[in-house]
């Protein structure tokens, strides 16, 4: 087992995809922090098993708080109204080449 001992601001439990954007988030901050998780190596638990499906709210019924809500997000993240539009901008060109 790896590890250093030392005193820390933030531990984070799990290592998986949620743990790593916490860590992410939180190393714009002058703390200490550390992620532990029970397996050996990130993203062994929950995470690897992610079939990355989309639940866009497709399946919500109609008008219901859960489909209305979904598209209320989805539409503040890209700002685009038609739900088409919006997958489009979000799955077409996941990584930008900023290389231009």
């Amino acid at each position: 087992m790896n590890y250093i001992a030392g005193n820390y601001d933030v531990a984070i439990i799990g290592a998986g995809v949620v743990g790593g954007m916490v860590a992410r988030t939180l190393a714009k901050y002058d703390i200490k922090l550390c992620i532990v998780d029970k397996e050996n190596d990130v993203a062994m638990g929950t995470t690897k098993a992610n079939s990355a499906i989309v639940h866009a709210g497709f399946d919500a019924k109609e008008g219901s708080l859960k489909a209305i809500g979904t598209l209320e997000e989805l539409r503040s993240l890209t700002g685009e109204e038609k739900l088409e539009e919006i997958f489009l901008k979000i799955y077409a060109n996941p990584v930008e080449n900023k290389s231009h």
